[in-house]
């Protein structure tokens, strides 16, 4: 037993053990870094690309209201509201304002959609695949 252990602890083993971890260690260190550089190439969406439908339609629009059946405040959904204010600018996202000429609903709510097209006196202009919508004022 004693001569397995002085086999085992050899100097060659200790020798070719450490030449395999170092192998694994580059091979896993090759692969990291080969995904690192792939993802750089990778494009990051601008921030409010949501939006970005919107703006040929607002060029010369000073305001617009920003209708949604979501709570607004900083736990939920203020995001796409300072989403939508960042990509627009310089025009002014007026939230929970009817009374503009160009109105952006953001909602899922059908009924709520309804309501207020029909309250407002609305027509789609354009939408995007995030559920929101551009309306104008007939």
């Amino acid at each position: 037993m004693n001569k397995f252990l002085k086999n085992l602890i050899s100097c060659k083993n200790i020798i070719t053990l450490l030449t395999i971890l170092a192998g694994i260690f580059c091979a896993i260190y090759l692969f990291v870094h080969i995904m690192s550089l792939k993802q750089k190439n990778m494009p990051f969406p601008q921030p409010g690309f949501h939006f970005n439908g919107f703006k040929e339609y607002l060029k010369n629009v000073d305001k617009v209201g920003y209708l949604t059946s979501k709570p607004i405040d900083s736990v939920n959904n203020d995001g796409f509201y300072l989403l939508a204010q960042f990509a627009l600018a310089p025009t002014i996202i007026e939230v929970g304002n009817a009374d503009n000429e160009y109105i952006i609903i953001d909602s899922v709510n059908m009924a709520f959609i309804v309501e207020t097209i029909k309250n407002n006196n609305l027509t789609r202009v354009t939408n995007n695949l995030y559920g929101q919508a551009l309306y104008k004022r007939n």
